[in-house]
């Protein structure tokens, strides 16, 4: 049954732990036990910039065709992606364009020779693209882009013509390691993301319009968020540490379920959680074990996974189990905080079971 280490069986509790498993009389001083809690490494830092504070650009150059940026909503904002394997250390990130309007102010038709591309990067430098590719526009009832074999494009006299338009950009490093870190610009790339759209024509004149890029909003875990996302109730404790390199945060929370049964759930992100049940009955057994062995901790195998180590402590006199020791390790941080356990309600829960002696497993 999820949440019972292996080795431990549920009727072999001795009689007499049991009724030594006296929380009533426990008043040691558990935080004299405790060994300093650590976090080493560096956090994930987001940059987080409203769609609404993105600056709007005018065409600027002495060509007739002028390009502007239309459309509303996400028709408006411009969608990232990105490759999901590197090659040779490198990989593309690409910006889509949904709606960019070629507007032809002259009588004549004109031609476009050549549409291209280019990004400021962090230091303030714009850098060219990898490459630019232009598709119609989608319908409601279009699924895929169709993009063309060039950017040459010919328009016709005071006509308004809109076109898709995709931005690749090589960058160094590695990609994202879900959908959710991947449809987005990296984070070596800066926020807001500026790119230069530049078109020259036939006459041999130019125009250019700067778009602005801005990443949907990056939700990290916390106590709040977890509450929130999850219906956690009466939290105990949140332990966590980042993995800076993936961007991901792992995390354990201590909580009660119906303000009396208390819960461990484990997770990465906001993908979801498993949860391991330390009722009173699995104490029993923990206590009983800690005895039998001398042990004043044990190290929860069952529990356990490659990123995080629990560990119950017991005091060393009555073999009380008093808290756990979490211990989160990623490929950038490390975490470890002591959990005490909240005996004021664990002896409720244990006047309430001597009430009800048929319903120990709570």
């Amino acid at each position: 049954e999820d949440g019972i280490p292996a080795g431990f069986e549920e009727d072999g509790v001795d009689a007499e732990l049991q009724e030594e498993l006296n929380y009533e009389g426990f008043n040691v001083d558990c935080t004299s036990k405790m060994v300093p809690n650590i976090h080493e490494g560096p956090e994930i830092k987001i940059v987080n910039i409203d769609q609404t504070q993105i600056n709007k650009h005018t065409c600027e150059g002495d060509s007739v065709v002028r390009l502007l940026l239309t459309g509303k909503g996400k028709d408006r904002n411009i969608q990232a992606n990105q490759d999901s394997f590197r090659h040779d250390g490198e990989f593309l990130n690409y910006f889509f364009i949904p709606k960019l309007v070629f507007h032809n102010k002259s009588k004549q038709p004109i031609s476009i020779i050549e549409l291209s591309g280019e990004y400021e990067d962090s230091h303030g430098n714009w850098c060219e693209c990898h490459d630019i590719k232009l598709s119609p526009a989608l319908s409601e009832n279009d699924e895929n882009y169709n993009w063309l074999p060039n950017t040459t494009l010919n328009l016709e006299p005071l006509k308004l013509t809109t076109f898709a338009v995709r931005v690749d950009v090589k960058v160094k490093g590695t990609p994202g390691s879900s959908n959710k870190h991947r449809m987005r610009a990296h984070k070596s790339l800066p926020q807001p993301f500026k790119i230069r759209l530049t078109l020259q024509d036939t006459e041999g004149k130019t125009a250019s319009l700067i778009v602005e890029q801005a990443n949907e909003q990056f939700v990290l875990p916390t106590k709040e968020i977890a509450m929130k996302t999850f219906d956690f109730e009466d939290i105990v404790a949140f332990v966590y540490a980042d993995d800076c390199d993936g961007d991901e945060r792992y995390w354990v929370v201590i909580y009660y379920e119906d303000k009396s049964k208390l819960r461990f759930s484990f997770g990465y992100g906001l993908n979801g959680y498993e949860t391991k049940y330390l009722d009173t009955w699995l104490i029993k057994d923990f206590c009983n074990q800690a005895k039998k062995t001398a042990a004043t901790e044990i190290v929860l195998d069952e529990w356990n996974h490659d990123w995080r180590t629990i560990t119950a402590l017991f005091d060393k006199e009555t073999f009380i189990l008093f808290g756990f020791r979490i211990e989160l390790k990623t490929d950038t941080s490390k975490t470890r905080e002591t959990v005490l356990l909240p005996l004021d309600k664990l002896r409720e829960r244990l006047a309430i079971e001597k009430l009800e002696p048929d319903d120990d497993r709570i």
